[in-house]
């Protein structure tokens, strides 16, 4: 499996946690697809049954909520 492949199943994991091949695909290897200008995409899904795609376009945003200081982020009031 090529080094793309990989870094969308590990970026995959670290959005959604324990994932699992799609359909009747038996391992994550099997499950990409491409775009149309070849960039790989990852189909799978996660312990919901809810199907999921990443690509290398996908963000990831995470907060570690334990160093956040309550009352240090203030609501914006529209």
């Amino acid at each position: 499996m090529d080094k793309k492949k990989i870094q969308l199943i590990e970026k995959a994991k670290k959005i959604y946690g324990e994932i699992f091949p799609c359909i009747n695909r038996k391992t994550l290897e099997e499950c990409f697809t491409s775009t149309n200008n070849g960039e790989p995409l990852l189909w799978f899904n996660t312990k919901d049954h809810s199907t999921h795609i990443v690509s290398a376009d996908t963000k990831i945003t995470v907060y570690d909520v334990v160093k956040i200081k309550k009352g240090s982020v203030k609501d914006k009031k529209m």
